[in-house]
């Protein structure tokens, strides 16, 4: 709850930087941010847009860590791939036993 907090002060001071308070307070009414508003919203809470406007279950969406990793990995050459998935599967299966088992 804590980082959640931290995040939204933070998004408070970008929208007043760079907007000024007028904005906030329309925000808290029923006014619909423009784009580039929800982008610097979804930004500062470290959610992609449709996570922002999506009606879909919260629990399902990818944390931005894990996302980045994965650009990063698409990228490598498929050998150096193949050696990240074979460690990545061995933990999961690893993990998943052990909670099977405790």
């Amino acid at each position: 709850m804590h980082l959640i907090l931290k995040k939204f002060t933070y998004l408070t001071n970008i929208l007043i930087n760079f907007e000024g308070t007028r904005n906030i307070l329309a925000l808290a009414g029923d006014s619909i941010p423009s784009v580039d508003y929800a982008k610097r919203i979804a930004d500062a809470l470290g959610v992609s847009l449709d996570y922002l406007v999506s009606d879909n279950d919260k629990e399902d969406v990818l944390d931005n860590d894990a996302v980045k990793r994965i650009k990063e990995i698409q990228g490598l050459p498929d050998s150096e791939k193949d050696k990240i998935y074979s460690v990545v599967d061995a933990l999961i299966r690893d993990y998943k036993t052990k909670k099977a088992y405790t």
